[in-house]
């Protein structure tokens, strides 16, 4: 989710895009410039992954940086599955 306000003249979509490809990037953005995710998630910090499974119930979250979190998505997911 990005919510950073751009400045007079840019476009959010493109400076989004520029930074995507950058940084060699593939995950879909979402705009929230009038944070309405931020609200309805409760975000307060980045980054701040949520994992929610296919009924809408997150069963996941986790703020800030953290180590290994490859791994704890990677066997949150598989707990899913099962």
């Amino acid at each position: 989710v990005n919510w950073e306000r751009v400045g007079p003249g840019q476009d959010p979509k493109q400076l989004v895009r520029d930074y995507m490809t950058k940084n060699n990037l593939s995950f879909p953005v979402v705009l929230d410039h009038d944070r309405s995710a931020q609200t309805a998630y409760n975000i307060e910090a980045f980054p701040t992954v949520y994992l929610i499974d296919k009924t809408g119930t997150i069963r996941y979250r986790n703020v800030g940086v953290a180590q290994g979190i490859q791994q704890i998505l990677t066997d949150q997911i598989k707990s899913l599955l099962e």
